[in-house]
């Protein structure tokens, strides 16, 4: 394996999935309605500052509140009446700094890095560009699927929310396939197992 290629095509992979979800998230509609405002604010901060801030996660009704847990005929009978809310604490103060953005590039590196190694090992399976483009954009797609959908289906992040950052992902894998097939030149030439 030529390490030098791979690792410039991960590097060059990242930066691409992470130029395309900053302009996805700062300069396209598409995931305009994700989010929204609580229409009567007032009160909440005071609950909200009693809890934990800073990556603490909370549900409401909880069922450890409830004798009986997740069984509790209480539990059931509030859960029907509702409100029901689970809540993500972000950390005090500019949340969305450096720290955040980094994390977010050392993600693509793995994302790229993935990638970068599993055309390099079905490379004679995958020597176009238009199998390197598919074979991440369908890689990003199963991924997508499979980490969104879980969290809309067990902890009920709108669905919308998942099919919007399932594109995203379906487009940043397939510019990460784009980057690799012009970072690993002769990969078509690998031999499996050689």
């Amino acid at each position: 394996m030529d390490w030098i290629w791979i690792l410039i095509g991960t590097v060059g992979g990242a930066a691409a999935m992470f130029v395309w979800l900053g302009l996805a998230w700062m300069a396209l509609p598409h995931h305009n309605g994700d989010f929204r405002g609580i229409p009567e604010p007032e009160g909440l901060d005071a609950v909200l500052d009693k809890l934990d801030s800073g990556g603490a996660f909370y549900c409401y009704p909880f069922m450890k509140d409830y004798p009986g847990g997740q069984n509790d005929p209480d539990l059931k009978a509030r859960l029907e009446k509702g409100p029901n809310a689970m809540i993500t604490m972000l950390p005090r103060g500019d949340f969305m700094g450096g720290g955040v953005f980094l994390r977010g590039f050392l993600l693509n590196l793995f994302d790229a890095f993935g990638l970068a190694m599993l055309c390099t090992l079905v490379a004679a399976d995958v020597p176009g560009l238009t199998d390197k483009v598919a074979l991440c954009a369908v890689v990003g797609a199963f991924l997508g699927v499979s980490s969104y959908g879980g969290m809309s289906n067990w902890m009920f992040i709108p669905w919308r929310f998942t099919w919007m950052s399932v594109f995203d992902r379906v487009i940043g894998f397939a510019l990460i396939g784009l980057v690799l097939h012009f970072c690993l030149p002769g990969v078509s030439e690998v031999v499996p197992g050689g």
